[in-house]
């Protein structure tokens, strides 16, 4: 398979990626190295980003589609992060800002969407001293001044530059709602996760790029239905409702409202 087929193999709306296509790439990329073809290098590089976009993004999907939850809440994320990695190169090597070319704006904002239903509200994330780290690039050591003349982030011979940690001091474990990368999930104990909403989506979605969109609003929790004012208040504080929860977001929970149009494609 050349170049051009792969991408417009990628162009397309597949609901499978398969590995060779990776390899493919990985495999032209060491050419163009070899080659003394940098600009080549980085293009494939960031066409082997988006081959990992899609092929994260759909396989996720298919393990929506088994009920394999906590396994495509992963590949969602790791889609996200390399996505991420690609938007600041994108524009100078395919000539215009991430769009709807290879459905990367449609997986960027897909991706929001179903981590949205996910029942996951903590993770945990390390705080640590960083006491040694080197360039991917060249291995030199980072230094406050001097060190290498490679930037963190930019592309060399179809490799981005990042800096190794080669040695850190872990000081704390914090629980977070919200941090960049969602790979700590954090399990309580005894407590399963509902997984509901994401059940009934699954059942309505027959491709990847099916179209479709939630809106997220607040509705009365039922178990707040038919309580007296001098009652106790259902959330177990041992308060009357009036002096806890009446009136408030506590006696509110998230209700999702669907929009699938029938048959439809991105």
């Amino acid at each position: 398979m050349e170049i051009s087929e792969i991408e417009r193999f990628l162009a397309q709306l597949n609901d499978k990626i398969d590995s060779s296509i990776g390899n493919k790439i990985q495999e032209v990329k060491t050419q163009a190295v070899a080659d003394g073809n940098e600009h080549k290098a980085n293009y494939l590089w960031c066409l082997y980003q988006i081959y990992l976009v899609q092929k994260n993004y759909t396989d996720a999907f298919l393990d929506m589609k088994d009920k394999k939850y906590e396994n495509a809440w992963l590949k969602l994320d790791r889609a996200d992060i390399e996505l991420s990695f690609l938007e600041k190169h994108y524009n100078n090597y395919f000539g215009e800002p991430i769009g709807i070319r290879y459905q990367l704006s449609y997986i960027l904002q897909v991706i929001k969407r179903f981590q949205m239903l996910f029942p996951y509200k903590l993770f945990t994330s390390r705080e640590a001293i960083i006491k040694e780290e080197e360039c991917s690039i060249c291995g030199s050591k980072i230094r406050l001044r001097g060190g290498c003349k490679h930037k963190l982030g930019q592309l060399y011979n179809g490799e981005q530059c990042c800096y190794k940690v080669t040695d850190f001091q872990i000081l704390a474990v914090a629980i977070v709602t919200d941090p960049f990368d969602k790979y700590a999930l954090l399990k309580i104990e005894g407590q399963d996760f509902n997984y509901q909403v994401l059940d009934f989506l699954m059942e309505q979605l027959e491709s990847p790029y099916q179209l479709w969109n939630v809106k997220k609003i607040k509705v009365q929790n039922p178990e707040y239905n038919n309580v007296g004012r001098n009652d106790m208040c259902p959330c177990g504080s041992g308060k009357k409702y009036k002096k806890c929860c009446m009136g408030t977001l506590n006696e509110k929970m998230d209700h999702f409202v669907f929009d699938i149009p029938e048959h439809s494609e991105k």
